[in-house]
């Protein structure tokens, strides 16, 4: 919104997306060798985040998917590492401080709190519910493009997707 239509009293839009409940971000993170220091989001859709992931002993993960109909809004599967849907499974190891996520089988998260309290995801494939980012250690790729040795600092997100295709 630009400073007139501020000036001349209209409210702004908030259309900001809230954390979950009981979430805190980690200030410091490594998604599959990407450096992200105060960058609360990997990706985020149309301004909701389908993936958080926040403070604990273990990462705590909360992970949205779109529904299967044409306009469907995003729901959650996986709220603080209890899945909400059949076909997702979470799996913690508290003496390795350690979550895994499941969808169907096809592995979607491993993530862990490394040396010095740094959240690490050592592998990620949000394909499976519907965005093309998916990496292991070393390397990130958004679609096509291949990111590693890449450093994020005091951003929102690291990725900013548009509408998902119309069925």
């Amino acid at each position: 919104m630009s400073d007139y239509e501020t000036i001349k009293g209209e409210e702004p839009k908030t259309g900001a997306f809230e954390l979950p409940k009981g979430c805190e971000p980690w200030e410091s993170v490594s998604w599959c060798g990407l450096r992200a220091l105060n960058v609360p989001f990997l990706v985020e859709a149309e301004g909701f985040p389908p993936l958080v992931i926040g403070k604990g002993r273990v990462p705590m993960v909360w992970l949205a998917q779109l529904g299967d109909k044409a306009g469907d809004q995003w729901k959650w599967v996986v709220v603080a590492n209890a899945p909400k849907d059949g076909e997702f499974r979470v799996n913690q190891d508290e003496e390795k401080r350690l979550v895994t996520i499941r969808k169907s089988g096809l592995p979607i998260l491993s993530a862990r709190v490394g040396p010095f309290n740094v959240m690490t995801v050592d592998y990620l494939d949000l394909r499976p519910i519907g965005i093309n980012i998916h990496g292991e250690k070393g390397s990130l790729w958004a679609c096509e493009q291949k990111m590693n040795n890449c450093a994020y600092m005091n951003v929102k997100t690291v990725f900013d997707i548009g509408p998902p295709p119309k069925n």
